[in-house]
């Protein structure tokens, strides 16, 4: 299900809520990729007077839909197939000492479960969550977050040691497009196993509530993946494409991260007034990025990059690829870290 909000939509996919701006293609493009097989007698789907309709032919006319469909086509088949796993694993894990699943996990999850006062109150110190409120207001509230994060915690140790004890077979591919880094700013080592390209835009507010996901991915896999930013400003985000050229003049003078960061931890003020006030703040010489900016030196750049989107088959941001893995909207860091991992055990 799908909701419009002022140009912005949320949709679910998998067991988490994914959000993020959309917009109407440039142009029709075709995405390169690695397609599902749909049909089991070769690529022909269909004839018409003895003339064959490939799958080709259907990627030509459906563009960037047929990929958002088999994405989540996968994405239902693999969380379908991550329940059944988990369901056969603790059954005979339960089986071994004589209990039913739900005897397990109340032995091994949920029971003794418990909290000290000074957890309590350490929690409420150092969080912003329970502005308001007394500690003593706050109390039962606290608890119950705390034992229900323990109890996630349990149940997610117990899965890892059934898996890793198994043995895992998984026979079906994710759809993978081909879509490059475009010599785009990028951290982390350049030969990492493992790509994450974004396709995002500084005003949208789905991108700036990414951050703390793709920081953590950083934090977490330091020389196991690189960063690439690309560009989709969005036309009904007017300030967008400004800002994404004021980061390019940022980098002339070594400070590209900087200015991402500013400008995201900043989307409701990216006129151009405050683009050259935030110059002024990271140490940089006013004049030659006001020149920049004034010339639109890097507007080609950044509407390169929006085209390469498109021909990827984004339609909104944040968009990612994870080697080729598409990542539609703003997902939680467990949803990227599930996928980077998958691929580093390739």
């Amino acid at each position: 299900m799908k909701r419009a909000i002022a140009g912005c939509i949320a949709g679910i996919i998998l067991i988490f809520t994914t959000a993020g701006c959309v917009t109407t293609p440039l142009s029709r493009s075709v995405p390169t990729m690695r397609p599902i097989p749909l049909h089991s007698d070769s690529s022909i789907l269909a004839r018409l007077n003895g003339q064959p309709i490939s799958e080709e032919d259907v990627r030509q006319i459906s563009g960037s839909r047929l990929l958002r469909v088999q994405v989540q086509f996968y994405d239902v088949q693999e969380e379908a197939i991550n329940q059944l796993i988990e369901q056969r694993l603790l059954t005979a894990e339960a089986a071994r000492y004589g209990l039913t699943k739900d005897e397990l996990i109340k032995q091994q999850v949920t029971d003794s479960v418990g909290v000290t006062e000074e957890e309590i109150a350490q929690f409420y110190e150092h969080s912003d969550q329970m502005q308001g409120k007394t500690l003593q207001e706050a109390t039962e509230e606290i608890r119950s977050r705390l034992v229900n994060e323990r109890k996630t915690q349990r149940y997610a140790d117990l899965m890892s040691r059934l898996r890793k004890d198994a043995t895992i077979e998984w026979i079906i591919q994710p759809p993978v497009v081909a879509v490059d880094d475009g010599n785009a700013p990028s951290r982390g080592p350049q030969k990492a196993p493992v790509t994450l390209i974004e396709f995002g835009d500084f005003q949208c507010p789905y991108c700036g509530s990414s951050r703390p996901a793709i920081a953590k991915i950083l934090e977490t896999y330091p020389d196991q993946v690189r960063y690439v930013f690309r560009d989709f400003p969005l036309p009904f985000h007017t300030q967008a494409m400004k800002a994404h050229e004021a980061s390019y003049c940022a980098k002339e003078q070594g400070r590209y991260w900087e200015m991402n960061q500013k400008l995201f931890s900043n989307q409701q003020a990216l006129d151009l007034e405050n683009l050259v006030s935030y110059s002024q703040e990271l140490g940089l010489d006013a004049d030659p990025f006001r020149a920049c900016l004034d010339t639109a030196r890097y507007a080609d750049t950044v509407q390169r990059n929006r085209i390469a989107g498109e021909q990827a088959g984004v339609t909104g941001t944040p968009s990612f690829f994870v080697n080729g893995r598409m990542i539609v909207g703003s997902a939680p860091f467990e949803h990227f870290q599930r996928i980077i991992d998958q691929e580093l055990s390739k």
